[in-house]
């Protein structure tokens, strides 16, 4: 009955607004730092399965693309058997000069509550080809649901029809491209955007935005020191073509800090902020509901993540168009 009340009022149209005073809005005290209360609302619990697989992409040439897949399992560790389920895939790029250690905070938080999180380990060096690099998250979408279908595979019948294209820094300016110039390409469609600090890449991750227009989430903070010289989250923002879009930001939040940092990442990073478990537990209380939302069709998640959004006095400001629950 609460939850129908607050979505009586959330946001329709384009606004900006400051945070409200903290609240308890939820009795499970999710918005308190508590992810596992999640659990009593989307069911049960998962164990972190890992898996490390190479794909040839024939359409380049046979590339090899290492990558890290995480997945609901029943018992944790390496090459473990998936649980009974058929689970959505978010495919998760790695920011500049980092590898695919980093975003596994992001598989931290979103396998036990049933999703398969991909991390593609390619373009790691110091010369990356972004194109390809998005090109690789596209491919890997359609290639879980290849593996899905596949007997022979480890995650034959596991693997649900729908998909996330998600990124930090360079992987989230990546991830735009992989969504707006690779999808059809590799016979795949995400089902939505969301990414962490996202960066401008060449192509123009930013021009690319214009021709999305699947639900778009942006996690940004307010100084992003390395991300001054332009191309910062609120520009993919503004120029994303979704009818609902969401730039949620956070105070005193660090660029490296939305997954595990890398010495060379903090090296061009504010040298204070807000405690690094602390912002990646932030990102994690908005993906699971938005995630839950967009790849479950939980609408429920929906209004919780709007909530939380509209009171959390951890945030410097929020920007919402659309997203209204039915």
């Amino acid at each position: 009955m609460r939850l129908a009340f607050l979505s009586f009022w959330l946001i329709a149209a384009l606004a900006v607004a400051p945070v409200a005073a903290a609240q308890a809005i939820f009795a499970d005290g999710f918005e308190s730092g508590d992810t596992s209360a999640w659990s009593d609302v989307v069911g049960m619990r998962y164990e972190l399965g890992h898996r490390t697989m190479t794909w040839l992409d024939a359409t380049r040439g046979n590339r090899s693309v290492p990558t890290e897949v995480y997945y609901p399992a029943e018992m944790a560790g390496d090459d473990v058997p998936m649980a009974v389920g058929a689970f959505p895939v978010v495919v998760c790029g790695h920011g500049y000069t980092m590898d695919a250690a980093s975003p596994r905070s992001l598989a931290e938080a979103l396998v036990p509550l049933g999703f398969i999180v991909v991390l593609p380990d390619t373009e790691t060096g110091l010369f990356p080809s972004h194109d390809d690099f998005g090109k690789d998250i596209a491919f890997l979408a359609r290639t879980l649901q290849d593996e899905g279908a596949a007997p022979s595979s480890p995650f034959f019948g596991r693997v649900a029809p729908l998909s996330a294209a998600s990124g930090h820094s360079m992987g989230g300016g990546a991830a735009h491209l992989a969504v707006a110039d690779h999808a059809a390409s590799y016979g795949v469609a995400f089902a939505t955007i969301a990414t962490l600090a996202a960066a401008r890449t060449s192509p123009s991750s930013i021009t690319a935005a214009a021709d999305i227009t699947v639900p778009a989430l942006y996690l940004a903070d307010d100084r992003d020191c390395a991300l001054q010289a332009g191309g910062a989250p609120s520009d993919h923002y503004a120029a994303v073509g979704s009818s609902c879009k969401t730039l949620i930001t956070i105070q005193d939040g660090r660029h490296c800090h939305y997954v595990y940092p890398t010495v060379l990442c903090e090296l061009g990073d504010c040298a204070t902020g807000i405690d690094g478990d602390l912002q990646r537990q932030m990102v994690s209380e908005y993906l699971i509901p938005w995630f839950e939302w967009t790849l479950k069709g939980r609408v429920e998640a929906l209004v919780r993540f709007n909530a939380l959004m509209a009171s959390d006095p951890r945030l410097h400001s929020y920007q919402q168009l659309g997203c209204t629950p039915p």
